[in-house]
């Protein structure tokens, strides 16, 4: 697979963008890359909005067709990018880097990058997947009421070229999305566990449905992403995504 990259001066959301372009040609070359220099309605999680500040950041949309993928495996797609972006910071010598369950980036306790994936499924198989990425770079003041973003300038004081950036970022997420494509599942998943944020550590969570707090560790994710934790009283808890908050310490 090869990038095609598709650059907009201005675009409201890089996934919408990407979705519609998709609509009208439904053969589209996998490996597209659609690419907003100025992102004014990026999307986050469902209710969230993602600030990135004009011609400062990373901010993209990939499309992948992984249809050798059954539905029941789709969160692989999430550990192989979650995986990507990792490699390229780390790549960079940056320390601290981690995934927060279910695949926001990390260095430290404070957020780099998010990724927002929307599938289409067809049959039993995942026939497209648009993958959002918003990826911090040279921003150094942010704006909204995010409590902890953070930037790779912020980090090395270094102002970085986002061409460059960009084709290191995606030779990266290709590196991943091939181990997948090869069927290494099982190696993908114990490589996105070893790099989970507050692995195999006592901290305090939250279930939003009752507002309860408790302390549980969190010792796995499953095929499916759910994620596996153990209480401190040795309860063993299983959550889907939005099924638990994890408290800041």
């Amino acid at each position: 697979m090869q990038i095609h990259l598709i650059e907009k001066e201005s675009l409201g959301s890089t996934n919408n963008t990407l979705s519609d372009l998709l609509r009208m040609v439904p053969d589209i070359e996998e490996g597209t890359v659609v690419r907003a220099i100025e992102q004014t309605a990026g999307k986050g999680q469902p209710g969230n909005h993602w600030e990135s500040e004009p011609k400062m950041n990373i901010t993209i949309s990939l499309l992948l067709r992984p249809d050798f993928l059954s539905i029941v495996d789709h969160f692989f797609i999430s550990i192989a990018v979650s995986l990507g972006i990792t490699d390229y910071l780390m790549d960079k010598g940056i320390n601290g880097v981690c995934i927060k369950w279910p695949n926001d980036i990390y260095v430290g306790n404070k957020k780099i990058c998010g990724i927002l994936i929307e599938n289409t499924i067809i049959g039993h198989t995942i026939d497209s997947s648009i993958v959002g990425i918003g990826l911090n770079i040279n921003q150094k003041k942010f704006l909204s009421d995010a409590p902890n973003p953070i930037s790779l300038t912020n980090i090395t004081n270094k102002t970085y070229d986002l061409p460059t950036e960009l084709n290191l970022l995606c030779n990266s997420l290709l590196r991943r999305y091939a181990m997948l494509a090869n069927g290494n599942l099982e190696g993908l998943r114990e490589e996105y566990i070893a790099r989970l944020y507050r692995f195999n550590q006592m901290a305090d969570y939250k279930l939003p449905t009752t507002d309860t707090i408790f302390k549980a560790k969190i010792i796995d994710v499953a095929p499916e992403g759910r994620l596996i934790m153990e209480s401190d009283n040795g309860k063993i808890m299983k959550f889907a995504f939005k099924e638990v908050v994890f408290v800041n310490s």
